[in-house]
């Protein structure tokens, strides 16, 4: 399945660059790559990647800044392409790839778990085809590594591993600030597993190889030391998002600049695309009761740090529809919520297909669709 909605998404791709025409703000940026199947997955953040790998890291007090994007995705990158002499970019959209594929054989064993075959089914078709899980299958962007990575350390978890569940989760926590949703929820989920939130329960069930999901946060604290000894701010990832407009505060928590936009901007894709971010982000904050009662409070943990802090820190729900790539199980309660509605799930799977195969090719076309 991954493989057939891959080959589909480079096709729409090309014949996006082919047919279509790019937004010519950014037709500067377009001849970074001579290669169709390649050039139209690398945009936006890409570059910013590229960079990384290039160049290093650099921080700006109140500018954009590269210190914004955790290390492990252009490390990957960056390595590679000294072993290889490949191009960076091209080595990006083959790291996607394989991340993207990983993950969806990795969510597939943790549905396996919990969900009859059908469902289980069903809630990977409901990822593969999620509308923004474009990303997972070419984009030089850093979503399906850190997918890959968290549910790597959860099936390590339910496995009995948590000291190796806790080292891939210092990988995932390298790759992406939502991280710390990783770390809240393997925590709790180890403790829940020894009996946690049931009566009588005792500390001596915790043994000590649990305490390895303590690792977790070791790639936060590892970045964080890094920006600490290089630019003097071990937070310095949060707050170069000021040079994006989304600094701290009432005016990004109560979005100011989504009521401008709406109120007083002429109507443009961006406000359908933001309309849709929101309405993704409310959808997702609607199902995180459903994922405490079907997979228990580490998994809701999981997922609701990992869409209210991002949602709390975005200025107007733009690009939150991506990052609910990484809250996996709300895709298996989704899955699993089709599996007994044949004809509902057929309009959501074909929609949702629809819209992938549409966000695609304006992604492609450089139009800012996350």
């Amino acid at each position: 399945m991954y493989l057939a909605v891959a080959t589909l998404l480079f096709v729409v791709c090309r014949l996006a660059l082919q047919l279509g025409h790019p937004n010519p703000l950014y037709l500067a940026w377009q001849a970074f790559d001579d290669n169709l199947w390649i050039e139209g997955w690398c945009r936006w953040d890409a570059l910013w990647y590229r960079a990384i790998a290039h160049s290093g890291y650099w921080f700006v007090e109140g500018e954009q800044s590269s210190v914004a994007f955790f290390p492990m995705y252009p490390m990957i990158v960056a390595g590679l392409a000294k072993l290889t002499a490949l191009r960076t970019l091209r080595l990006a959209v083959v790291v996607t790839l394989i991340a993207g594929l990983s993950a969806t054989v990795l969510f597939d064993r943790w549905c396996a778990r919990s969900l009859d075959d059908r469902a289980r089914t069903l809630s990977t078709v409901t990822l593969l085809l999620y509308p923004f899980s474009f990303f997972l299958y070419g984009a030089g962007y850093s979503d399906a590594l850190f997918l890959a990575l968290a549910l790597g350390s959860f099936v390590l978890l339910e496995n009995d591993k948590p000291h190796w569940a806790g080292v891939i989760a210092a990988l995932a926590t390298a790759t992406r600030p939502v991280g710390i949703a990783l770390i809240a929820g393997l925590i709790i989920r180890m403790v829940e597993r020894r009996g946690f939130f049931e009566p009588g329960f005792l500390l001596k069930k915790v043994r000590a190889k649990d305490l390895g999901v303590l690792l977790s946060p070791l790639g936060l604290i590892g970045y964080s030391l890094y920006l600490w000894y290089s630019f003097g701010d071990p937070l310095a990832f949060a707050q170069a998002q000021s040079g994006w407009g989304q600094a701290p505060g009432l005016k990004t928590w109560l979005k100011f600049e989504l009521f401008d936009l709406f109120f007083n901007k002429p109507w443009s894709l961006v406000h359908l695309m933001t309309f849709f971010h929101a309405a993704c982000t409310l959808g997702a904050i609607a199902l995180i009761p459903r994922v405490k009662r079907r997979f228990g409070w580490g998994y809701a943990a999981y997922v609701a740090v990992a869409i209210v802090v991002p949602a709390l820190s975005s200025k107007d729900f733009m690009g939150l529809g991506r990052y609910l790539i990484a809250a996996f199980p709300l895709f298996a309660v989704a899955g699993e919520a089709l599996a007994k509605t044949p004809r509902l799930r057929r309009v959501v799977h074909g929609a949702s297909a629809a819209l992938m195969i549409w966000l695609t090719s304006l992604f492609a076309l450089w139009e800012y669709v996350s």
